[in-house]
């Protein structure tokens, strides 16, 4: 399934068969719209590789969209299957054939709730909309795969562009995270 929208940025799904092209494609894609925010240090090819081959057998491409101008990729999320729904349905036996049943029902199994793990928008696009067409997207591809829940974590309060659209497609913020700072003075201990 491809959207197109009318600004001329398209939506496409992760394409399987070239999986770590498109996953290349995501990690710089990622590092880009990240890079001004707190706290965010760069992943390198080489951990994103291990991140995405690792998610491979839980990936369903409707939930992993890239956006593109022009054939020039812009945004992306990646939404995850819950994987305590599936864990949680597990006989209790070790070794491999608890590994096999893991996989095949993850494979087999429809979702419930998803973990939408990354969103985010090259930051030279930030400001065309291109968050609340790509968020829209997503809720549209839950919705047809008849998905209940959705976990939005890790978005920061003041990134406007993604937490807009989330919000005003029913998202509701349940909890807050912060960092705060103080600095450590040194102390003379004289006896």
């Amino acid at each position: 399934m491809q959207a197109r929208s009318s600004v001329n940025v398209t939506f496409r799904p992760i394409n399987m068969r070239k999986y770590r092209q498109d996953a290349r494609i995501f990690g710089k894609v990622l590092n880009d719209a990240l890079e001004d925010h707190f706290g965010h240090s760069p992943i390198t090819e080489r951990e994103w590789q291990l991140i995405t081959d690792s998610l491979r057998p839980f990936v369903n491409p409707d939930f992993i969209l890239l956006a593109e101008q022009d054939g020039e990729p812009i945004g992306l999320t990646i939404g995850v299957p819950d994987l305590n729904e599936i864990i949680g349905r597990l006989r209790l036996r070790f070794g491999l054939l608890e590994t096999l049943e893991f996989l095949l029902r993850s494979w087999r199994s429809k979702p419930q709730c998803i973990s939408v793990i990354v969103a985010g928008v090259n930051r030279k696009y930030s400001k065309f909309g291109v968050a609340p067409m790509l968020i829209g997207q997503l809720v549209r591809n839950l919705l047809a795969h008849k998905v209940r829940f959705v976990n939005a974590h890790q978005v920061l309060e003041d990134n406007h562009p993604i937490l807009d659209p989330l919000l005003r497609h029913g998202f509701q913020a349940d909890r807050r995270h912060r960092v705060y700072q103080l600095a450590l003075s040194e102390t003379n201990d004289q006896a």
